[in-house]
């Protein structure tokens, strides 16, 4: 929402704090006297929080549910009762753009949290952007673009791309966007494109540290698209390019897990729920997801990510491409996509670069193969009947552990370090 003028008041519903109804992010744990002056123990949570900064509109009530979902404990105040102080003790502060930015003016610029801003008249404010008096301003540094769908997304861009490359619908109707114009500094996920002035960022970053406009960034900073009320209009795409930039400037991607988790990319099938439980007696906590809601910003925190063969590749394609984890893939039409093979328009394809075979039962096991052998070696009969085995063929850089007996340089297990 645009600066408000002085002199011009509008009505404005309280947002009804969600979780926690008064506690800042600082008051996680610890004594404190009821009103009969005993004392008891506060609420103790081992959930990370985030402030959310907003007016409580539908769309905020959408991204508080969205938070949630992320295993964040959502602290909710309005804009003029926030103060920086509210930010001590929390993962991540998510601003709104429905709030007024007269109401929170500065006083977040300063945090050491990750922050997520979506009222660009706060982007000066928070450094982002040149200011009013900064060569900046309205429509020249930060605005807004009040029918747009689509953003063209840099795919080189790490986990704030999602895993997306290209044009993206990111709202079923055209709505307001917000854009900004960053810093040489900053790195720029996406942009909206005709609707805006020219180089207009729809998603731009600061890592900490980074030269920002004034300072230096405090904490790591997210410029994000998301309208006033666009989050009710948000497609998948949209929801995962919001995700993504949560748990970039929460630091998700910075932070191993304690508990191994695995990713499975599956679509419920009998032999899945096998694939499942197998994962399980190894130790991992099984995190299922099927191919058409399964972004890049899925795998952060994962140990390994698993594709099972009966994910739809167009429905997948290769937003796990770029994923920093270990992947085990066993959809042969994902193999291009992923980089494993060669691609069509590069002299590859179904049943050249990769493919099945319908009825396989035995597979031959190399020798140099090391751990990936399982200490087999040689042809060893893998399943009890004929089965469909999928394969495809790599390039010279990757190690081939077993191949289809009798087909040449198809391979039934391929990795690459």
């Amino acid at each position: 929402m645009r600066k408000c003028i002085p002199w011009l008041t509008r009505s404005r519903c309280l947002f009804a704090l969600t979780i926690l109804t008064t506690a800042a992010c600082g008051n996680k744990t610890g004594d404190s006297k009821s009103a009969n002056g005993l004392s008891h123990q506060a609420l103790t949570t081992s959930m990370p929080r985030a402030l959310f900064v907003a007016a409580g509109n539908s769309s905020d009530e959408l991204m508080t549910s969205r938070l949630r979902a992320l295993g964040f404990e959502v602290i909710a105040k309005s804009a003029t009762s926030t103060q920086a102080s509210d930010a001590e003790g929390c993962s991540l502060v998510v601003i709104s753009e429905s709030i007024h930015s007269n109401d929170l003016a500065e006083r977040l610029r300063d945090t050491h949290v990750g922050v997520v801003v979506s009222e660009p008249a706060v982007f000066d404010d928070m450094g982002l952007v040149a200011s009013d008096t900064g060569n900046g301003g309205w429509q020249v540094s930060y605005g807004d673009t009040e029918a747009a769908n689509t953003l063209e997304i840099d795919g080189s861009s790490g986990l704030l791309s999602a895993g997306l490359a290209g044009s993206a619908i990111v709202t079923a109707a055209p709505q307001k966007l917000v854009w900004g114009q960053p810093a040489s500094s900053a790195r720029i996920a996406a942009r909206i494109g005709a609707q805006a002035p020219s180089g207009a960022a729809a998603i731009f970053s600061y890592e900490t540290g980074a030269e920002m406009v004034g300072l230096q960034a405090p904490g790591r900073r997210v410029g994000f698209f998301l309208g006033e009320h666009a989050a009710g209009s948000l497609t998948n795409h949209g929801w995962a390019l919001f995700e993504s930039a949560v748990r970039w400037a929460a630091g998700q991607d910075l932070t191993p897990p304690e508990t191994p988790t695995a990713l499975f990319v599956n679509e419920g099938t009998l032999a899945d729920t096998r694939i499942a439980d197998r994962l399980a007696l190894l130790g991992f906590r099984v995190v299922q997801k099927p191919g058409s809601t399964t972004y890049l910003s899925d795998t952060v925190g994962s140990s390994i990510v698993v594709i099972s063969e009966s994910v739809r590749s167009a429905e997948l394609e290769g937003r796990l491409r770029t994923a920093e984890v270990g992947l085990l893939v066993s959809e042969p039409a994902i193999f291009d996509d992923l980089g494993l093979v060669a691609a069509s328009d590069a002299g590859g394809g179904w049943q050249v670069s990769y493919g099945d075979n319908p009825a396989s039962s035995a597979l031959d096991i190399a020798s140099e193969a090391g751990l990936l052998s399982a200490g087999l070696l040689g042809q060893v009969s893998v399943t009890s009947s004929a089965e469909k085995f999928i394969w495809g063929r790599p390039n010279a850089a990757a190690t081939v552990v077993a191949r289809l007996p009798g087909q040449g340089e198809q391979a039934a297990i391929f990795a690459y370090q």
